[in-house]
């Protein structure tokens, strides 16, 4: 299984061979999995972004802005029941805000315009203009912006969440050797060298995520321990706005 956000990751635990690869002392310990049924390749912020060219002035800059009326029918998200950074997104604004879930969830999703398959889809709904502000993830928006796109980045004014994105070992797969070997090379100095070349945040010790502004408080474990519950609670209030 190549990439996933650890709190997905962990509501499949039974899925995954543990497996300590011979890295994991590098590995940031804020980053390491408890009991090796995953293994970090790289440090992934969820941010905010928007439409430098329809957007210039009370730009998004916080969780709350996306419960914002002004926003309605203009957002763009990744779907939770198909993207690890839609569920991430989710439990974030849970998390950021005051209220009950279900009623953060609610005035969320009145003001989401476009419910899309991955978060580089996002990316693209907010730089074609056809939405103003979008949920993806750090590396997929630098990418954007460097190529000349019409694309800022935010980080959430109460944080942003740093999610490990992963590989894990598949329980009785057919070439578990090829696989851990596989894992190792993802940790090697090459390929963390070259991750950081296209905006990804190293997991090796320092932490990735340290010169970020602001890094929300998040547990991954707690978080996919009540995933499922997240993921109703959104299915319920979208088919609710479907016309």
């Amino acid at each position: 299984m190549f990439g996933g956000g650890v709190d997905s990751l962990e509501v499949y635990g039974d899925c995954f061979e543990p497996y300590v690869c011979v890295q994991q002392e590098a590995i940031a310990e804020r980053y390491r999995s408890e009991d090796g049924l995953w293994t970090p390749f790289s440090a992934l912020p969820v941010v905010l972004i928007y439409n430098d060219q329809l957007v210039q002035r009370n730009v998004p800059d916080s969780w709350s802005s996306l419960t914002s009326s002004a926003w309605r029918g203009r957002i763009a998200c990744p779907d939770p029941t198909v993207s690890a950074t839609g569920c991430t997104a989710l439990e974030a604004m849970t998390q950021a805000l005051d209220g009950e879930a279900e009623q953060v969830l609610a005035d969320f999703v009145r003001c989401v315009g476009d419910v899309l398959p991955t978060a580089e889809d996002v990316v693209t709904a907010v730089a074609d203009g056809r939405c103003y502000v979008g949920v993806t993830t750090e590396d997929l928006a630098m990418q954007a912006a460097a190529s000349g796109l019409s694309v800022t980045v935010i980080y959430p004014r109460e944080g942003s969440v740093v999610q490990p994105d992963c590989a894990a070992i598949i329980v009785d797969c057919a070439h578990e050797d090829n696989a851990r070997a596989f894992i190792d090379f993802l940790l090697s100095g090459e390929v963390q060298e070259r991750l950081t070349r296209q905006y990804r945040r190293t997991v090796f010790t320092p932490p990735g995520d340290a010169s970020l502004p602001h890094a929300l408080a998040y547990d991954p474990y707690a978080a996919g321990a009540h995933q499922a519950e997240t993921l109703d609670i959104w299915s319920s209030l979208t088919a609710e706005e479907t016309p």
